[in-house]
């Protein structure tokens, strides 16, 4: 009993670091709400030793605490230090100023706007800054508010010390932030959700057929990119000082997350396979599948361990077709659906990954605690506060490049300090003409709409979500505070659980947030004695009015499109795919390139750099897929989830090289280098203002591909990657032009290989007729058993192989020619009533009919009768869609 309730604890914390990585929400939360709470304490007891009235110190202790909380996330102590001890500065540079404008309301009004221009305008100089500027604009709101007199000062002054020694005190000694342990929970929370993945791979395996099924795929697919979002947060950690104790250790966790990321992957792709097998999929397999998974699921990873190696040995009776349609990659060599065995040992050899890439991430070393040297290691991302960043860096870079009006180069800064200040003096005259005591209700809610957000679609999001939090809010605090009455005793822990809250939540939900802010804030007037439910609704009526300035501003001031951003990030994770192929060019090159060594030549760091661009993506993506009340734009999802895949290729093709399965020979390194090259120029297509792909150039990739022939199995699986890469790239291709515009000058075609059932190349003459029998192409196959054929559209065609040699039967088959390139491959097989070898007459013989034949019933048997009216020998026939 006892280690049953010690596994569903083990369990819940699990889930908990996987919804957190490294806990930093909660433990930021429960630092912010223990601060204020001491805080509070000992400026109650220094004021009342004192005899001085506690109200004033108190708030502004417990503000200063707060700030310091939020907003200082320096990744060293010094750095930590240096920014606790300006914010006082910037605090009495707010009040400063409204000191000296005191009793002129009017033009303490007009420098309120100013104050917060600046402080916005202040951000261009780093996070400090950002927490600096923030804290100027709360020391001019509290001393309008609190009505400051300079006799004060003193008073003011004594309090903001003892705060400020209190939060030095707090983050380097009390509660420290100590970087190797951040990493630790990081890499729990990582293997958490891979559990996460294993449940919902469970789920679908045990629900694929019921109306829900669309929806495990989808809660599947969402698992995978938490997954690969905690890798890169993990990334981020590792470039710290003090997280790990070299950079070789830093590189080590870097390639074993990749490999776990890829070993996720294909154990997701795996169940999703066998899941749709159904009632096909045998019991045994069925029952070996759900042991691993509970296994992972459960974090046993010793037992999962066992649970693969007897999977394994299962797959050995399960050796049938799988029933369902594999999508295979352009240039495979395969001409066989895989088997039940191959999928149900992929999905072991998966499991067993995980488990060596857990004891691999538990194996680094942690740095000695006060290691804080300096780190070469140059992470994917720069994490906040232990969260991945937002998308004001991309949106700065893109308004770096432009060129045209001034207004269109200014910087992110500066439009957003402009559109500050139009929407809070707006803000102030809407506000004032409601309550002209209450105003800044609404200031402060066209302010915090641009605060953590660059565009304009982010900002009207979290405009929306405050006023909706604060109508959530009051609805809680009028019962509330009617049910808590107006103790001290009841309302301060309200207040710090409030505070935890919306701490905790800040990152999850904004609404949530503001909600557990107008809870404290009902508490508080509760304390003081100003609590009414009309005082409430007034803060709902001045909320909404500033949000509704703040939504007005961001879509009509200096805007910054969120369609537009996102444009600038899909280019950006292009340009970061170029970059990374131009590494894996140089690769395969060889040292001789350009003189740049192979050391130099970070491809993982490429692969994760890649990774933090596709993040950006999604981010600025979010607010465009389902934007209200509209309903999910799924063409734009499906584009997104073909962007995923690319980084997942990308990441199989570090690990591929990485594995030093670069194959020796210089010929076919020479075909891959050809074939990367290609690449880069679809994707420098796709990055164009105007995506313009040449399809013959497209062709050219996928010929070379297929004349790829190679019998070594990690060379191949390269080969495979690299035709994922390509088919990924085509398909954002076709999903970039507009509905019913061509490809270029797309050419119906059909290319692949033929293969004996063995595997080896075929020298065949093959023939493409359309359904009235009138001859569309007719070529000969290469010596490696490459073909191409082209037809005049697209469409049901039958294609007819017939071996060189004698020894093998002639194969006719029903494909479907697309209106791009197409591949299909095709395997004979010995037959009795294979004739003699006919010569070859290429491309010059090209009667008008070559057969008259009906598209025949799948899986049957046929002949065709030629003009003359002979019979000629039966053909193996069979009903295909190509790729």
């Amino acid at each position: 009993m006892v280690v049953a309730v010690g596994g569903r604890r083990a369990d819940r914390w699990d889930r908990l670091a996987a919804s957190d990585p490294g806990l930093n929400r909660l433990t930021s939360a429960a630092r912010a709400a223990f601060g204020v709470g001491v805080a509070l304490g000992i400026e109650y007891l220094v004021a009342s030793a004192l005899g001085i009235p506690p109200m004033v110190p108190m708030m502004i202790g417990a503000v200063l605490t707060m700030m310091a909380s939020f907003g200082v996330a320096d990744p060293t102590p010094g750095g930590r230090a240096v920014t606790l001890l300006c914010l006082p500065l910037f605090l009495f540079a707010g009040m400063g100023v409204a000191l000296a404008v005191e009793h002129r309301r009017v033009l303490s009004l007009v420098v309120f706007v100013l104050v917060m221009f600046v402080a916005v305008a202040i951000r261009r100089f780093g996070p400090r800054y950002f927490n600096g500027g923030m804290v100027a604009f709360m020391g001019y709101f509290f001393a309008l508010f609190l009505l400051l007199k300079p006799g004060q000062l003193p008073v003011v002054a004594l309090a903001v010390g003892i705060a400020t020694a209190w939060s030095l005190l707090l983050s380097l000694v009390v509660w420290p932030v100590r970087n190797h342990a951040v990493l630790a929970r990081m890499v729990r929370g990582f293997d958490g959700r891979v559990r996460g993945v294993a449940d919902a791979a469970a789920a679908l395996l045990a629900d694929a057929h019921d109306d829900r099924s669309g929806d495990l795929v989808a809660r599947l697919e969402s698992k995978l990119v938490q997954v690969n979002e905690a890798a890169l947060i993990i990334d981020g950690q590792l470039g710290t000082p003090g997280a790990v104790v070299d950079d070789a250790t830093s590189r080590a966790v870097r390639h074993a997350l990749i490999d776990d990321e890829l070993a996720t992957r294909a154990l997701a792709d795996s169940v999703r396979l066998l899941a749709a097998c159904g009632p096909w999929l045998p019991a045994d397999v069925r029952g070996g599948v759900v042991a691993v998974l509970d296994g992972l699921r459960t974090g046993s990873w010793d037992e999962v361990e066992r649970r693969a190696r007897a999977l394994d040995a299962v797959a050995v009776g399960a050796d049938r077709p799988l029933p369902v349609a594999v999508p295979r990659p352009t240039g495979s060599g395969e001409h066989a659906p895989p088997t039940i065995a191959q999928v149900v040992r992929r999905t072991a050899a998966a499991a067993q990954g995980l488990v060596e890439g857990h004891r691999q991430r538990h194996a680094a070393r942690p740095a000695r605690e006060g290691d804080h040297a300096e780190s070469g290691f140059v992470p994917a991302v720069q994490l906040f506060g232990g969260a991945m960043p937002g998308s004001a860096g991309l949106i700065a870079e893109m308004l770096e490049g432009r060129t045209g009006a001034w207004w269109t180069r200014l910087s992110l800064t500066t439009r957003q300090a402009v559109q500050v200040a139009v929407a809070t003096g707006l803000a102030i005259t809407a506000g004032d003409a409601i309550s002209g005591q209450r105003y800044y209700w609404a200031v402060l809610a066209a302010f915090l709409a641009f605060t953590g957000t660059a565009t304009a679609g982010q900002t009207i999001v979290k405009a929306v979500n405050r006023v909706l939090g604060t109508m959530l809010g009051l609805l809680a605090a009028i019962p509330l505070v009617a049910l808590t009455g107006h103790g001290l005793a009841v309302a301060l822990p309200l207040i710090l659980a409030s505070i935890f809250g919306a701490f905790y939540l800040m990152r999850i939900s904004y609404a949530l947030m503001t909600f557990f802010i107008t809870l404290l804030l009902g508490e508080l007037y509760a304390l003081l004695g100003t609590f009414t439910p009309e005082l409430m609704l007034l803060r709902l009526a001045e909320t909404a009015v500033g949000g509704a300035i703040g939504v007005a501003v961001a879509a009509l001031v200096l805007p910054i499109p969120t369609r537009v951003a996102a444009t600038a990030a899909r280019r950006a994770l292009l340009g970061q795919l170029r970059a990374l192929l131009e590494d894996l060019l140089r690769t395969l090159r060889g040292p001789a390139d350009a003189g740049v060594a192979h050391a130099e030549i970070d491809l993982a760091g490429a692969s994760r750099a890649l990774d933090a661009r596709l993040h950006q993506l999604l981010l600025l993506n979010a607010t465009l897929l389902r934007p209200a009340p509209f309903p999910r734009n799924g063409e734009r999802g499906r584009r997104l989830m073909i962007y995923t895949s690319l980084a997942h290729h990308a990441r199989s093709l570090v690990r591929w090289v990485g594995e030093g399965a670069v194959p020796p020979d210089r010929e076919l390194r020479a075909v891959l280098v050809h074939v990367v090259e290609r690449t880069v120029e679809l994707v420098d297509a796709l990055g164009a203002d105007d995506p313009a792909v040449d399809p013959d150039r497209t062709v050219a990739t996928i010929e070379l591909l297929s004349a790829v022939d190679v019998t070594d199995a990690q060379v191949r699986r390269g080969v495979h990657e690299l035709g994922h890469l390509h088919d990924a790239l085509v398909s954002l291709a076709d999903a970039a032009l507009p509905a019913g515009r061509p490809l270029g000058r797309a050419v119906p075609a059909l290319h692949g290989r033929v293969r004996a059932t063995d595997g080896t190349p075929v020298q065949a003459v093959l023939t493409l007729a359309d359904v009235r029998g009138a001859q569309q192409d007719r070529t000969r196959t290469a010596p490696n058993g490459s073909y191409r054929l082209q037809a005049t559209e697209p469409g049901m065609h039958l294609l007819i192989c017939t071996p060189l040699g004698g020894g093998a039967d002639p194969v006719a088959e029903w494909v479907r020619v697309r209106e791009r390139a197409s591949v299909r491959d095709v395997q004979v097989a010995a037959a009795a009533c294979a004739g003699p070898p006919q010569p070859d007459r290429g491309r010059e013989a090209r009667p008008r009919v070559v057969a008259e034949a009906q598209p025949p019933a799948k899986g049957g048997r046929t002949s065709t009768t030629a003009p003359s009216g002979s019979t000629r020998c039966g053909f193996r026939t069979a009903t295909s869609s190509t790729r």
